[in-house]
C-alpha cells in the first residue's frame, strides 16, 4: 500500500513536470530520475518508521531479565555508590517498586535497557537504573525510556521525579537529564541530586 501511493505520487509528479517543460524524448530519463527520488525518499522513512517499531518499553513481566541488567549496570567503574542497596534491591524487585514501575526495553525483542521508578511518598517518585546496554547506546533509547517513565510516574499520580547521578562516570545521562527540564538541586562531593516537577 505505502509503495502504491509512492508510486502514483511519483507518476502525478512526472505528469506535471512532463505538461509543464515539454518534455518529448527526455521524459523517460525525466521519469526515472523521478521514481529514484520518489524511492530514495520512501525508503528513508520507511527505515526511521521500522526502527521505532524494533524498539517498544514494557513494564518487566520477567524479573530475571530485569535482575541481569542491573546487574551488569552495577558493574560499571565508579558508580559502586549508586548500589548500596543492590543486594536489598534485587532479592524482592517487586517489592522494591512497589507503587512505582520497572521498565525494560526491548530492541528486537531483545532486552536490552532499563529504568525504573521508586515511590518516595504520595507526591514524589525516586528514579533509578536507567540503563541501556553498550552495543545499543547511540540510538536515542536513553531519551525514550526517560520519557516513558516521565510518563508512567505522572500517570501513577507523582507530582514530582527526583534522582541522584555521578556525571563524573554518567556524563551523557547527566547531560539528558538536564536537557530534559531536570534541576540541579546538590552537589555532595560528585553526587548530583536532582528533579522534575511532573
Amino acid at each position: 500500500m505505502v509503495f502504491s501511493f509512492a508510486f502514483r505520487s511519483v507518476c502525478t509528479t512526472f505528469d506535471f513536470v512532463e505538461s509543464r517543460l515539454h518534455l518529448g524524448k527526455a521524459k523517460e530519463n525525466w521519469f526515472f530520475l523521478c521514481f529514484s527520488l520518489g524511492l530514495h525518499y520512501l525508503c528513508k522513512g520507511s527505515s526511521n518508521l521500522l526502527s521505532n517499531m524494533e524498539f517498544e518499553i514494557k513494564d518487566c513481566q520477567d524479573y530475571e531479565v530485569a535482575k541481569e541488567l542491573i546487574r551488569e549496570y552495577s558493574t560499571i567503574k565508579g558508580a559502586e555508590q549508586c548500589f548500596v542497596s543492590l543486594n536489598k534491591e534485587l532479592a524482592d524487585l517487586d517489592a522494591f517498586y512497589q507503587g512505582g514501575a520497572l521498565l525494560v526495553g526491548y530492541e528486537h525483542r531483545i532486552p536490552m535497557a532499563t529504568i525504573a521508578i521508586r515511590k518516595v511518598d504520595a507526591h514524589t517518585c525516586e528514579v533509578k537504573r536507567l540503563y541501556i546496554k553498550p552495543d545499543y547506546r547511540g540510538k536515542g533509547y536513553s531519551r525514550l525510556m526517560v520519557e516513558t517513565m516521565l510518563k508512567r510516574a505522572k500517570e501513577l499520580g507523582f507530582k514530582e521525579a527526583c534522582l541522584t547521578t555521578k556525571p563524573a562516570v554518567m556524563d551523557v545521562a547527566y547531560d539528558l537529564y538536564k536537557r530534559m527540564g531536570f534541576e540541579e538541586m546538590e552537589n555532595n562531593e560528585g553526587t548530583v541530586s536532582m528533579k522534575i516537577a511532573l
